[in-house]
């Protein structure tokens, strides 16, 4: 469970010798806020990981991405429903997806291609009927909130130590901020996230060595 948002204050501030007066609750949590955004855009949690599903609109090519999920922060990939099966949709350039184009009403079907563009996601060929999509995405992790934040506890001190170089840095004192921010990152270099563990080769456990029968 990740400590509160209180406890990520009350560590900083015991290291960095300061109390409420010398640094407010609201700069504190832009510096703590700030060192989480930089751990969740350099970590690969599962917690980024998501999906929202949609449906295609006879005739309409674009939708916007944000009108999907206001927390998609990029595409991973795009699957379609046809005849209760999902297929995948192949990522194209969207130069490819304009050359291709063809506003025919009669060139219209299932969308086998899609690129994402100025905030949009464009099939192709134009949907001839309603077909359920499903997007799966990287999400903006939202700030930290009164009661933490939802990754492994283990990365709350890389959420303080990068709040605390940032407060140090911020009087001045930049020999104790990269102490710290050094002390930071030689976290990652030894912490794992869940979907890292998960990935662990387990084929080999409760597999027995075959021994040579008796006669």
């Amino acid at each position: 469970m990740s400590l509160n948002l209180q406890t990520f204050r009350d560590e900083v501030r015991a290291t960095t010798g300061m109390d409420e007066i010398d640094l407010p609750d609201t700069i504190l949590d832009r510096f703590l806020n700030i060192a989480w955004w930089e751990l969740a855009d350099k970590v690969a949690f599962k917690e980024k990981e998501a999906t929202v599903d949609a449906n295609t609109v006879a005739g309409t090519q674009s939708y916007s991405i944000s009108g999907l999920s206001s927390d998609i922060n990029s595409l991973v990939s795009v699957f379609i429903k046809v005849e209760d099966e999902w297929t995948p949709v192949d990522k194209r350039d969207y130069d490819q997806i304009l050359d291709g184009q063809n506003d025919n009403v009669y060139a219209r079907g299932t969308p086998d291609k899609y690129s994402s563009y100025g905030g949009s996601i464009y099939f192709s060929p134009i949907p001839d009927k309603a077909y359920p999509f499903r997007i799966t995405y990287l999400r903006t992790l939202a700030d930290i909130a009164v009661a933490g934040v939802n990754v492994p506890q283990v990365w709350d001190e890389y959420i303080i130590l990068g709040a605390t170089s940032r407060v140090f840095r911020r009087k001045g004192d930049y020999q104790r901020s990269a102490a710290v921010r050094n002390e930071r990152n030689e976290l990652t270099l030894t912490a794992q996230t869940v979907k890292a563990r998960e990935t662990v080769d387990y084929r080999m456990v409760g597999v027995r060595p075959l021994r040579q029968r008796y006669p």
